[in-house]
């Protein structure tokens, strides 16, 4: 068996093709060595599209509903991730790889004493492993993400600070003038002195929540749910002497919470695969003002066949977007209505050697 091929063929045919597209995730699942986490006598089957059984009745979840999870976390390098549940500790490995560190508590000890070797073994250094009941009592530490996982279904949260950008502008305007020979008259050119202005932007907090159930090996279905509430944007200038007061006024007064939201789903019909999804996308704008009701949407499906030598998949993806548009200030004139439909058809063929 070629282990780095059947790795690729998981990440690319497995976890790619059930929307998995951030491509840091699908770098992870590269890396770590997930044969090094199942159970042993069962590394041949580390990277199949199936449950595997660990000790104490729980199970491994499928590398796409580990790919589906992580991507829904949005979890960044300065994050600190605490994970529920263990288990065989590849999960850990992901997170260790994605945040800044992680701790991961279970209920049962040979769990942890497994999952710490294999972490290390893997290079991983950033990592806490503890023998604690959730049910009970949880780390007294404070944490950016948190995953569940609950045997067939796995349950995670992010929160998301907000990130600070310290901006510098420098600018200037000028005109210049050229007139034709016959009138006797020279070149004008005139330019402002060079003005420079620093400011800081902070960016709305963000709430993730998601959650994705396995039904046997018959079906997988996930859920995320995305909270940011825009008005707690702002721009700062105390550095300088230019008041933004007014802008953060505007930008409390025209921006609102908005709410996206994202399921999925994938049967299982012997080597057939169907799947579909769609995505909500809410307007940071209030109702009462201008694209308060625009929206973005995606709509997905898909079929695919998977066999020992052969695999085909066939995917569809529609979407729409309407909104208005104003080339000057609204209230100037009138916007541009604009409705966007995009249909995009993709085919794979591959055959394994």
């Amino acid at each position: 068996m070629n282990i780095e091929l059947a790795r690729q063929q998981m990440v690319q045919q497995q976890v790619r093709t059930w929307d998995v597209f951030d491509a840091t995730i699908l770098r992870v699942l590269s890396i770590v060595p997930r044969e090094q986490f199942v159970p042993a006598g069962l590394e041949t089957l580390a990277f199949a599209e199936t449950e595997l059984p660990l000790r104490h009745g729980q199970r491994m979840m499928t590398p796409n509903v580990e790919g589906r999870m992580l991507q829904a976390l949005d979890i960044k390098r300065t994050d600190s991730a605490l994970e529920i549940g263990t288990g065989s500790g590849f999960i850990t490995a992901c997170l260790a790889m994605l945040a800044k560190s992680v701790t991961s508590i279970d209920l049962y000890e040979d769990f942890q004493s497994a999952a710490a070797a294999n972490l290390e073994d893997s290079g991983i250094s950033n990592f806490e492993l503890q023998v604690m009941d959730a049910t009970q009592q949880l780390p007294d530490e404070k944490y950016d993400v948190i995953i569940i996982g609950t045997g067939p279904a796995g349950l995670g949260a992010a929160f998301h600070l907000p990130t600070f950008y310290n901006i510098k502008e420098t600018f200037y305007t000028d005109m210049q003038s050229t007139f034709d020979a016959q009138y006797n008259v020279s070149d004008i050119y005139l330019a402002s002195p060079t003005n420079e202005f620093d400011y800081w932007l902070r960016t709305p907090w963000k709430a993730i929540g998601s959650v994705a159930l396995q039904l046997g090996r018959v079906a997988i279905i996930s859920v995320d749910y995305e909270y940011m509430d825009y008005r707690n944007a702002s721009l700062d200038s105390r550095t300088t002497n230019y008041d933004l007061l007014d802008q953060n006024d505007r930008i409390y007064d025209i921006y609102t919470a908005a709410h996206n939201i994202r399921a999925g789903a994938e049967l299982h019909l012997g080597p057939m695969y169907l799947r579909g999804g769609a995505a909500y996308w809410d307007s940071p704008y209030k109702k009462s003002m201008e694209n308060g009701d625009s929206y973005y949407v995606t709509v997905n499906g898909g079929l695919g066949f998977r066999s020992e030598h052969v695999f085909f998949d066939l995917a569809y993806s529609l979407r729409v977007n309407e909104y208005k548009y104003w080339l000057y200030i609204p209230e100037d004139v009138n916007g541009a209505q604009i409705s966007t439909n995009n249909n995009q058809i993709a085919a794979t063929l591959g055959f394994r050697f």
